[in-house]
């Protein structure tokens, strides 16, 4: 509580932290749904169906890298799924 008896207003600091906190979530469920896509064209073909998607891992439908795609907001998966 401050001298006047209201709650501070949350820092620049608190809010940015808690933005990048849910940019990082949607990061990382972004690339689980791609890791589990039919869709999904592996750089290495030893990792299985179902691993989060890795470096260099492509879209068959629109041939995007999935690593960089999925950190953009403005962009969204061609099937729907994100």
């Amino acid at each position: 509580m401050s001298c006047c008896g209201k709650k501070p207003a949350a820092s620049a600091f608190v809010r940015a932290k808690d933005k990048w906190n849910e940019y990082a979530e949607n990061y990382r469920q972004h690339l689980e749904i791609c890791g589990n896509c039919i869709e999904l064209r592996r750089f290495h073909s030893v990792v299985p169906l179902g691993t989060p998607a890795t470096k260099l891992d492509n879209c068959r439908i629109c041939g995007c890298v999935i690593l960089l795609k999925a950190g953009f907001s403005s962009q969204h998966c061609p099937i729907g799924k994100w």
